[in-house]
């Protein structure tokens, strides 16, 4: 009997927030991201796991990204109360942390779409 792989998911607790992520995206520059690990599958614990995600930045040249970086993830801490890892697309060059990282990742934000990703 084959196994079958599960399609990633956003939790409702992230799925309610949408349109706030969305703003923040906007607000600290953000042009991609995606929600990774254990909270797109079974393994998410809502009393211990913390959010995963991976972020692709728009960085105007000159700008000093720290204070971007660390308000964008304070403020997704604070929306979730809960701890809050990035991954830049750039780290992803391990090829099998790369393949774990795409089976489950889901998209939340796409600048080029402008909004909201579902």
């Amino acid at each position: 009997m084959a196994l079958q792989s599960l399609q990633p998911t956003i939790p409702d607790f992230v799925l309610n927030r949408l349109p706030e992520i969305e703003a923040l995206c906007r607000e600290f520059h953000v042009i991609r991201l995606e929600l990774v690990g254990s909270a797109t599958g079974t393994r998410f614990e809502p009393q211990r796991s913390d959010l995963d995600f991976l972020v692709a930045w728009n960085w105007d040249p000159g700008v000093n990204p720290l204070p971007i970086y660390f308000g964008l993830r304070d403020a997704l801490a604070n929306m979730f109360g809960r701890k809050v890892d990035f991954l830049s697309y750039r780290s992803l060059d391990n090829p099998f942390m790369r393949e774990s990282i795409n089976e489950q990742r889901v998209l939340l934000y796409s600048a080029a779409d402008g909004e909201a990703a579902l």
